[in-house]
């Protein structure tokens, strides 16, 4: 776990957050702009947390993003080293990935293009269940299909329902990407392929 004082490695990865101090910040932190220069940074120096700032929405830095994170928790310089997933929106297949390559937290930016590293540290002292990456698989239906439409966008699908359900806006965001999917009629009923 970071400690209040750690340092921070943050890979900013196909997309540029704002980073955001936080009042009386004590940790210091060094920011990467790729894959490679953040493992080279993740290697050649310890850190108390690392964190992989990227947007869901860029299809195509998704092999890239797991595969980094896959060789920091092989590395045995870093593998011990908390990492962290601060993403744009829920992707429950990038979860999915991600969570198989090693990652250990995992949170949505309430600011879309805003980061703060120390809050993000603290969050994981504090309640680091409530942001670990199988908790956050829990409350992600397991339903959930992403089909590419181009190297941007995606249709959100509900393998449930055949395919045939197009998710978003409040049903995807308040019942599909919570716990409350649970309770959902087509994921209590699934619909068998014909």
């Amino acid at each position: 776990m970071p400690s209040n004082k750690a340092k921070i490695l943050v890979c900013q990865l196909d997309e540029i957050a704002e980073i955001v101090k936080s009042d009386g910040m004590t940790a210091t932190y060094t920011v990467t702009y790729s894959p490679v220069s953040c493992l080279n940074a993740a290697t050649t120096k310890a850190y108390g947390l690392i964190i992989l700032c990227f947007s869901t929405r860029s299809i195509r830095a998704h092999f890239g993003i797991i595969e980094l994170c896959r060789c920091l928790k092989s590395n045995s310089l870093t593998h011990n080293t908390p990492l962290f997933a601060s993403i744009d929106r829920w992707h429950r297949a990038v979860a999915g990935q991600l969570n198989e390559a090693g990652l250990d937290f995992m949170g949505v930016r309430q600011f879309q293009n805003r980061i703060d590293p120390e809050h993000i540290a603290d969050r994981i002292l504090k309640t680091g269940i409530s942001v670990h990456i199988d908790q956050i698989m829990s409350r992600l239906c397991p339903f959930l299909n992403y089909t590419p439409l181009n190297g941007r966008r995606e249709l959100i699908t509900c393998g449930a329902w055949r395919n045939r359900m197009v998710l978003g806006g409040k049903r995807l965001h308040e019942v599909c990407e919570t716990e409350s999917h649970l309770h959902c009629e087509y994921f209590l009923n699934p619909r068998p392929k014909s």
